[in-house]
């Protein structure tokens, strides 16, 4: 989860120190336009394929997820997510996953500087 204050500095900071390969977003709130974020720090998604980015500044995101009643070049939309989950077994995944394992990582609102990460397990969030 990511602040929906924070500006898009504060969003490519966290990306890179989180090395986030992916990104589920929201395009926009009343007073945020997320995309419009993402597009000041990734000017290349456009450019590729959902799943396929190559970001000079975040070299760790390929696939970018947006929450979205329009199609975004270069993102799946959170309906493309879902058809791909249905041609997965899921099994391998369910024996694979293991309770202290990491899951997420939640940012502080950094007031001071930058936001600093706790990384949270299955059982944390469990």
């Amino acid at each position: 989860p990511i602040n929906t204050r924070f500006k898009h500095e504060e969003l490519e900071y966290i990306l890179r120190q989180s090395d986030s390969s992916a990104l589920i977003l929201q395009d926009r709130l009343p007073k945020a336009d997320f995309l419009d974020m993402l597009e000041r720090v990734c000017p290349e998604l456009p450019a590729f394929p959902p799943g396929n980015l190559r970001s000079s500044r975040l070299p760790a995101l390929k696939t970018v997820i947006a929450v979205s009643s329009r199609k975004i070049p270069g993102a799946y939309s959170y309906g493309d997510l879902f058809q791909m989950g249905r041609e997965i077994d899921l099994k391998p995944i369910e024996e694979a996953v293991r309770p202290p394992q990491k899951v997420s990582i939640l940012y502080t609102s950094g007031s001071t500087a930058f936001p600093k990460g706790v990384m949270l397990t299955h059982n944390n969030i469990l």
